[in-house]
């Protein structure tokens, strides 16, 4: 069993990605999100995006990151106003060193604040 499956990396070093399409579709635009380890094929590591998009990368010029609490798609409560909303995405910040949160309100338009993990809760979870 690979040791990297499942587990979640950063690309430190975009402009190493063998595959000149995939190191355009990441850097600029995608550089703090994370990818989760799908697939191993030699000294490349297959990283899917939170939207899908696979990036092949050499295990050297990624950073682990741990898994998020919630990933694109994922139905949160926000705790403090009690509003039901999608997650749109899970974003490294580098400097605080944990997930922060973009949500889509009910009618899919994007929310203005971040959130962090710990202001959110499945769902579900309501009692």
């Amino acid at each position: 069993m690979s040791n990297y499956i499942g587990k979640w990396y950063w690309i430190k070093h975009p402009e190493h990605i063998p595959d000149e399409e995939q190191r355009r579709y990441y850097d600029p635009g995608h550089g703090w999100a994370v990818l989760v380890c799908v697939a191993e094929q030699g000294d490349l590591l297959d990283l899917q995006m939170e939207d899908g998009y696979r990036i092949q990368a050499k295990i050297e010029d990624l950073e682990p990151r741990p898994t998020p609490a919630f990933l694109k798609g994922d139905r949160v409560r926000i705790v403090s106003k009690d509003r039901v909303v999608n997650v749109e995405g899970a974003y490294w910040h580098f400097k605080d060193e944990r997930y922060f949160y973009h949500l889509v309100d009910e009618n899919g338009k994007m929310m203005k604040k971040r959130y962090l993990a710990e202001e959110l809760e499945p769902a579900e979870a309501k009692s």
